[in-house]
């Protein structure tokens, strides 16, 4: 994929032709100050590659196999990596300030109304710098939308003729083209499916043109017949009408949904061609430099945009987004960066290597030029057979031949690997390796294939970068998108200012923690525990050691370390035992199921002995898949058969053994075994989270989603509610719900209600009534699905049992996969570059009417810091922003597994890491998920029979050890 440099910007000035989409560099670990930066003469930045002058970093070549060069690659990466900060661009001149033109309260609220702004008191001031930008548009303007369809016209064309999205464009590009006195300008917005948006209406209903001889993706030229059916008027006025206070109905609100929607395939259109777009949201530059995760994976970077509605009118939001792509080129150069390939010709796969390849090539899209035009398929499976054995009989005359002989003897190609297995694509024809290439811009989803620790480390990596990097690459993008606008969008009388928003934000005060005998305020988000012990602490005096890979010595020396610490923290009652060890180190060569009866028998034998918990020496789960499996195992009989609490260790921690390390581990042995580790002192806290005042339980709630790859295609749905006067405590409850109709994934929690009794029934146990409140936290919700929530969900918690008990509720979604990002204005307010921990932004780019707020809980150690976005659905407590923030903050600080605030509130965390743990769970069932060979009906009904199954097996679960236990930390 060749580079290309494009343009190149003059010193403090910036690139005309900037960079198809945005590019940027990794993480510059050394920090801002001390590189060159975007004011150098010797350093200049290319808007494509997002290189800085300098010595060239080349891209690896096409040839997959030059492992060595891969290598070298990365290793000068790392070596150079040129500083490509703008201060020009992001100084604090470049800023609008909006603070005078809010327009908030004139709209009408929709869940629940915004009641003013923090308090100055509530903490220091802070100004920030944010990647929304102000747009505006013409009232006057209406956008037409008509639906475009069309059919294949010549003799062997089926009438509905499937065309992918680049075939898709061509053609309508082809039908603007051959019509021009149709159409009044060339402004116009198109999805690439069956949507058209105009700035003007069409003269008359165009039926059935004819569009003559469209180059398709193949390089075939056909004729098409297409029509465009509607011009149904959306009026930009509706926005106007909206912020002047008008009352929104639900049809309003849906019109005013599809304006919004129009103007985001109105801006993503100019790009169809050079940017490959991923969702709805990330667009990727199809020829910008790419680097490397692998010999057969690049990262690519890219930007992404959406619109919002903020205080001061709509807001474009402008971010970097990365995914990861599969490398083009030659199919047998593929095959040599997966199996050590010789260059015999009579080189015969054995069959690992043989299944090696069939994972590497599935779902991939390749193409073949042995024919007189380029054709290109999709890869189903590999056969199991060599291409000089693997026959087939021809439809002229009824012969047999080999793959390998056909090619010879009807294109002259002589296989040089004829002992090469053929791909099979969906179509069934049998495609040698070594003639097919491989299609460029195939994303990791695209392919549906999970990327490796390693490719996900390096992926990490390089593309944390600091706030001042990140916000030099986003107003880049933001300047081109800017530029499409004015010249290709010209007729929608649409404009993006061209400097970012900058709001005051508020950075709150500090809880104030409390262990047993000691109490401490976080500064910048973090604290230690040295000289401090746990605010309620459980003894042991014997535990259990489960060994996987340590060898005798490194045991010794950590349970050594590890029992000391222990005494130190007086977590261990009277003098020190050794603990009862049982190694398993044969692993790799077991079958799963006897690898299960050994872990079986081992933690059972440690329970029947006292042994208080079993802490487990597992190998990395990064370095194999068969390491992933026995931690999965492991966790999955401990906690689901046995009801055993069970610490996981790496090899790397027990070769370490240092003291932070230790205390860590027993932080989570502690709670574990029903401790608690930390509490916000009581007379500190929001009147709302002041038991002996009013009862409340605090429910957190995840619905977590099969990645890509996954075998099992059901979603799990898990929520965690506390019980304690501390907020300390939580329960569990799980479910593993299919897909809808087998199809679409399911975002609402299906079987809350039940959720919620079990939760609620939890709560009577122990304090002998039900709460007074319920603050309802949940996770993972897109916009467009509050309503949803609020329906399906929140009214299980007003009305759990009927009209019985009605408690006062607060729900407030929190989003973390948002893309607002800030940065301070002010390097003195920073901590370690970022946003510090607290604070809070509750107004100019926030909802003009509805009560929501954007919040960092944490300290931004490397990359660029994200916020967390909160917005209350219902509120029976009338909290205002005063209360709600200092809750959602406070919160953020008793999350056990760390001496460090998070980025979101503990019970959404507890409630991720258990639906992350159930999905771990999952994967060690000795059972193949994978439903991809059935009919659709077939694989939905199989799903639900495996939901089913999962959800019976959770419930057995011990409810003392569920309530006592947090065995998902």
């Amino acid at each position: 994929m060749p580079t290309n440099h494009g343009k190149i910007m003059k010193r403090g000035g910036l690139n005309s032709s900037l960079y198809k989409a945005m590019s940027t560099r990794p993480y510059n670990s050394r920090g801002r100050g001390r590189g060159c930066n975007g004011n150098s003469a010797r350093w200049r930045y290319d808007g494509n590659t997002g290189h800085r002058g300098g010595p060239e970093l080349q891209r690896p070549s096409e040839n997959f196999n030059r492992r060595a060069q891969s290598e070298s690659y990365s290793r000068a990466f790392h070596q150079e990596r040129p500083n490509m900060i703008d201060n020009n661009l992001i100084s604090s001149q470049n800023v609008q300030w909006a603070d005078d033109k809010s327009k908030m309260g004139l709209s009408v609220s929709e869940f629940v109304p915004r009641k003013g702004y923090l308090a100055d008191k509530s903490g220091r001031k802070i100004k920030l710098m944010t990647n929304h930008f102000s747009f505006s548009f013409s009232p006057d303007v209406s956008i037409y939308h008509y639906d475009f369809s069309w059919n294949g016209t010549d003799e062997k064309e089926s009438k509905e003729c499937k065309l992918n999205s680049y075939e898709r464009y061509k053609l309508f590009d082809a039908v603007m083209a051959q019509y021009p006195q149709c159409f009044k300008s060339s402004s116009v917005g198109y999805d690439g499916e069956a949507n058209v948006y105009l700035p003007y209406k069409l003269q008359t209903e165009l039926s059935d043109l004819s569009v003559s001889a469209v180059e398709l993706e193949d390089g075939v030229k056909k004729n098409f017949s297409v029509t465009f059916k509607g011009g149904k008027d959306i009026s930009l006025a509706l926005v106007k009408e909206y912020y002047s206070g008008a009352q929104m109905d639900e049809t309003k609100r849906k019109s005013l949904q599809k304006a919004i929607q129009a103007l985001h395939i109105i801006l993503k259109f100019p790009s169809r061609y050079n940017m490959k777009a991923l969702g709805r949201l990330a667009m990727f530059p199809i020829d910008a430099k790419r680097y490397y995760l692998s010999n057969w994976m690049e990262l690519a970077l890219g930007h992404r945009k959406s619109l919002r509605f903020s205080e001061i009118g709509l807001t474009l939001v402008v971010d970097r987004a990365s995914a990861a792509f599969l490398k083009s080129g030659n199919g047998l150069d593929f095959v040599k960066s997966i199996i050590d390939l010789q260059d015999a010709s009579d080189f015969e796969p054995n069959p690992a290597q043989i299944e090696a390849l069939r994972r590497a090539f599935a779902n991939v899209k390749i193409s073949t030029d042995h024919l007189d035009y380029t054709k290109k398929y999709i890869v189903k499976d590999i056969a199991e057979i060599a291409a000089n054995k693997d026959t087939f009989k021809l439809k002229e005359g009824g012969s047999e031949v080999t793959v390998a002989g056909f090619f010879q003897q009807k294109y002259g190609i002589i296989l040089q690997y004829p002992n090469l297995p053929c791909l099979i694509a969906i179509n069934g024809s049998r495609i040698p390796i070594e003639i097919c290439k491989i299609v460029q811009n195939q994303s990791s989803q695209s392919i549906k294939r999970q990327l490796d620790a390693q490719e996900k480390a390096k992926m990490i990596s390089r593309t944390a970068t600091e706030p001042d990097e990140r916000f030099t690459c986003l107003l880049q993008a933001h300047a081109q998108i800017r530029r499409l606008v004015d010249e290709d969008l010209k007729d929608f009388k649409l404009d993006i200012n061209v400097k970012p928003i900058g709001v005051e934000g508020i950075v709150l005060n500090a809880p104030r923690l409390a262990y047993y005998e000691k109490e401490l305020t976080p500064m910048n988000g973090a604290w230690n525990l040295q000289g401090k012990s746990f605010f309620r602490k459980i003894t042991f005096d014997k535990f259990g050691v489960l060994n996987f890979c340590a060898s005798q010595k490194e045991v010794e020396s950590f349970c050594t370390a590890f029992t000391k610490k222990a005494s130190e923290m007086k977590m261990i009652t009277g003098p020190a035992r050794s603990p009862l060890l049982e190694s398993i180190g044969d692993y790799m060569k077991m079958t799963k199921k006897d690898l299960a009866n050994r872990i079986m028998d081992a933690l059972t034998e440690m329970k029947k002995k006292g042994c208080a918990f079993a802490l487990c020496f597992l190998p990395d789960i990064k370095e194999g898949k068969h390491n992933k499996t026995i931690y999965n195992l492991t966790k999955r009989i401990a906690d689901t058969v046995l009801n055993f609490p069970t610490q996981g260790v790496t090899l790397h921690s027990v070769q370490r053994h240092d003291v932070q390390t230790i205390a860590n581990i027993l932080a989570k042995v502690n709670k574990k075994l029903g401790g608690v580790n930390v509490i916000l002192k009581e007379t500190i806290k929001p009147n709302l989270l002041q038991f002996k005042k009013n009862k409340i339980m605090i429910i957190g709630a995840d619905v977590t989603h099969p990645g890509t790859g996954d075998e099992l295609q059901s979603s799990v749905a898990a929520s965690v509610s506390t019980y304690d006067s501390n907020h300390a405590m939580f329960y569990p409850s799980v479910r593993v719900q299919p897909k809808k109709d087998g199809k679409r994934i399911v975002e609402v929690i299906k079987d809350f209600k039940s959720m919620v009794q079990e939760h609620l029934e939890n709560f009577f146990k122990v304090n002998d009534s039900f709460p007074d409140t319920i603050l309802y936290l949940r996770d993972g919700v897109s916009d467009g699905q509050y309503r949803q929530i609020l329906n399906e969900e929140v009214i299980h918690l007003k009305n759990p049992f009927g009209d019985k008990y009605k408690p006062k509720v607060t729900a407030c979604v929190i989003s973390k996969r948002i893309l607002t990002r800030t940065r301070p204005i002010d390097p003195e307010d920073a901590v370690m570059k970022n946003v510090p921990p607290g604070t809070t932004i509750d107004r100019i780019i926030t909802h003009p009417s509805d009560f929501d707020y954007f919040q960092y809980g944490h300290k931004g150690i490397k990359g660029t810091s994200r916020p967390c976005h909160y917005y209350m659905l219902h509120d029976d407590n009338n909290l205002t922003i005063d209360e709600m923030s200092k809750i959602s903050y406070y919160l953020c600080h008793i999350f056990e597994r760390s001496t460090s605030s998070t980025s979101a509130p503990a019970p959404v965390m507890h409630a991720h890491n258990l639906a992350f743990k159930v999905r771990q769970w999952i994967c060690s069932e000795d059972l193949k998920y994978n439903r991809r060979g059935l009919k659709p009906e077939e694989r939905f009904e199989a799903e639900e029979q495996i939901a089913r199954d999962l959800n019976s097996e959770f419930s057995k679960i011990n409810a003392d050890y569920a309530r006592s236990s947090m065995f998902y930390i």
